[in-house]
């Protein structure tokens, strides 16, 4: 059985449950009816849970350097609740602010806009609702269009090895060992490191690190600087 074959028959079965969305909202202007980001994200959030799916944005930030106003970069992730299977998938979407729409409901709507078409990809749902290919864009003048993005990608975390014939692994207690070693040269306490795991959906809420699987441990060191970076900016805030 393949690494990812939970999280593949599931996602499968969250595609075919949900084959389309219905159109809640209406353009007045250009008189048609459309899908919502919120109508959309709420639909698939359900078709993915009835099939033990959970999807999350794992990281964001803003890439200054992408196009006229920047772009947002994040970390999406799909994983399977019962087997813990996950796939990190990143993602970047322009940042527009315009009349009407100051930087900050720019960037909401760049977050909110990225989720819903990520979701939609994920369950392969048509693109027809969207209304972009009926807007009225007679005035766009592709002379003053910014420079194409050039994505920078925010690296997903990487998965521990699959095993081998032979389990060379290292065992718990010296996986917990070098967790314990790490955790002293920054003063990371167990308390951190159980909230860490449970704000990345890692273990159940109230497990305790003495309990934390030999795969979850592996997973903690081998991602060690995104684990207290996680740590400083929201375990302690």
């Amino acid at each position: 059985m393949s690494e990812k074959s939970n999280i593949a028959a599931a996602l499968l079965k969250a595609q075919q449950a949900l084959e389309s969305v219905k159109k809640d909202a209406t353009n007045s202007f250009h008189r048609y009816n459309y899908t919502s980001a919120e109508e959309m994200i709420g639909a698939c959030r359900k078709a993915l849970h009835d099939h033990g799916l959970v999807a999350t944005r794992a990281t964001w930030g803003i890439d200054k350097d992408i196009g006229e106003f920047g772009c947002i970069v994040s970390t999406m992730t799909l994983m399977h609740a019962e087997s813990g299977e996950r796939i990190d998938a990143p993602i970047t979407w322009p940042i527009v602010p315009e009349k009407g729409r100051p930087m900050d409901k720019a960037i909401a709507a760049a977050l909110t806009s990225s989720l819903s078409y990520w979701l939609r990809d994920l369950l392969m749902l048509p693109r027809e609702e969207e209304g972009m290919d009926k807007r009225d864009d007679r005035e766009f003048d592709p002379k003053k269009l910014p420079p194409m993005p050039n994505a920078k990608p925010v690296p997903p975390i990487k998965p521990p090895e699959p095993p081998a014939d032979q389990d060379l692994s290292p065992t718990p207690e010296a996986l917990r060992k070098q967790l314990a070693e790490l955790m002293a040269k920054v003063g990371v306490t167990n308390d951190e490191i159980e909230k860490a795991a449970v704000l990345n959906r890692m273990v159940p809420e109230g497990t305790p690190l003495e309990n934390f699987t030999a795969q979850t441990l592996q997973r903690f060191i081998e991602n060690w600087e995104r684990v207290v970076t996680v740590i400083e900016s929201k375990v302690r805030s």
